[in-house]
């Protein structure tokens, strides 16, 4: 399930004579917008995932951007989209690890191949539930070859289709409860009809997508 978006309407502002001088120049259109990365890196003690969009000048003539564009989600498998939120980061929220919001670009100037940054935090309000104790793979009607073809057919008619393997993994071991599998898609969208990038969040089930506005790149 997809989920709205927060908008990037700028907070900041830039003594940058090339940024402030770009105010005369068009905004870059949907074509002239291209993603060059998207990432997560891995989760914190406490489940915090950090990740970034950079989102390049792909055509041949300058352009000014003077807004963030859109981050929205897809959440996927245990992952509750009603339990999920995208929220502007502010100073003293829980994304402690994003720039300061006084950092953001009110309007920024991107030469051919040049590239802005918008970052993410993702802050958890809880794991993903618990699935409860496994079948029992053991055979009922009392002969093996029955029995296991039983067996498999009630794991994977609990799982998604795709493979034996996969409800598994879903449903744990036969040994206790497992875990249900949750992933977020966290997505930027810079404008409308141009190219989304997406950056995926493992085992997230639950909690808040914080977002900055338009950063110069990070080293």
């Amino acid at each position: 399930s997809s989920g709205e978006g927060e908008d990037g309407a700028t907070a900041g502002a830039s003594a940058d004579p090339a940024v402030s001088a770009a105010g005369v120049l068009p905004a870059c259109d949907a074509g002239q917008l291209g993603v060059r990365s998207a990432s997560s890196g891995a989760a914190g003690a406490d489940g915090t995932v950090y990740g970034s969009f950079r989102i390049a000048n792909v055509s041949g003539t300058e352009c000014s951007v003077s807004s963030g564009g859109t981050v929205g989600f897809e959440a996927m498998g245990a992952a509750d989209p009603a339990r999920i939120v995208v929220v502007r980061h502010t100073a003293g929220d829980p994304a402690s690890g994003l720039p300061d919001p006084a950092t953001e670009q009110a309007t920024v100037l991107l030469k051919p191949d040049m590239a802005y940054e918008v970052q993410f935090a993702w802050v958890p309000e809880e794991t993903c539930p618990s699935t409860g104790t496994s079948p029992s793979p053991t055979p009922t009607d009392g002969t093996t070859g029955a029995g296991s073809g039983g067996s498999a057919g009630a794991v994977a008619a609990g799982g998604t289709g795709e493979s034996e393997s996969g409800p598994e993994t879903q449903f744990g071991t036969a040994d206790g409860a497992g875990t249900a599998q949750g992933s977020v898609s966290v997505q930027h969208t810079p404008e409308p009809g141009a190219p989304v990038a997406a950056a995926k969040i493992d085992n997230a089930c639950a909690g808040t997508i914080y977002r900055t506005g338009v950063l110069e790149p990070s080293s």
